[in-house]
């Protein structure tokens, strides 16, 4: 696997981050203040200038009020997703 912030899997991770705040009905200001941090600090993580740690992302799944379990298993399925859709797209490129 990749180590870069622009792996494919840190995008999906990126977007779940966003997609569970936006679901809370929080903007990026809302989460900041939660966080005690600048909006730009969540700007910047959603965006993919800021690599988040574990610790970090826990702080986040609790401001925005949502467990870790829960944002966990959301993520692996759209691993999983993802996965099935590039496993899809190999076997349908390779009987061309």
């Amino acid at each position: 696997m990749s180590k870069s912030t622009f792996s494919s899997e840190y995008a999906v991770f990126r977007e779940t981050i966003k997609d569970v705040r936006l679901r809370a009905n929080l903007t990026q200001t809302d989460l900041a203040t939660r966080l005690g941090r600048p909006q730009s600090y969540v700007s910047k993580f959603e965006a993919g200038e800021r690599r988040l740690d574990f610790v970090e992302t826990m702080a986040i799944c609790n401001a925005i009020g949502l467990s870790l379990e829960d944002f966990v298993s959301e993520l692996m399925l759209r691993l999983r997703q993802k996965q099935k859709g590039r496993s899809t797209q190999s076997r349908q490129g390779a009987g061309k």
